[in-house]
């Protein structure tokens, strides 16, 4: 036989012979979760100007955008707190 087929069949048969030790890891990994529910979710506001026609007056026009503009105060307070309880 040449001298590096026993050479290989030795190294063969010694990796036979050694024990391989299996052990158990626990490794903690971090898994994305919704913070909020979509039930919490608040609606999206509708708009006051949807509700204004081209012959309306300039004071239902501001008051059109006033209205919208409360809305959306409102609805921004809304979101804020469901944001900040997802940061806490």
């Amino acid at each position: 036989m040449k001298p590096s087929t026993v050479c290989f069949i030795m190294m063969l048969l010694t990796g036979c012979g050694t024990n391989t030790v299996v052990e158990t890891v626990h490794v903690d990994v971090p898994v994305p979760v919704p913070c909020v529910d979509s039930g919490d979710v608040p609606v999206v506001v509708p708009s006051a100007s949807n509700e204004l026609t081209i012959d309306s007056t300039p004071g239902d026009k501001i008051k059109a955008v006033l209205i919208e503009r409360e809305r959306l105060r409102q609805s921004d307070t809304e979101f804020r707190a469901i944001i900040q309880g997802c940061l806490l």
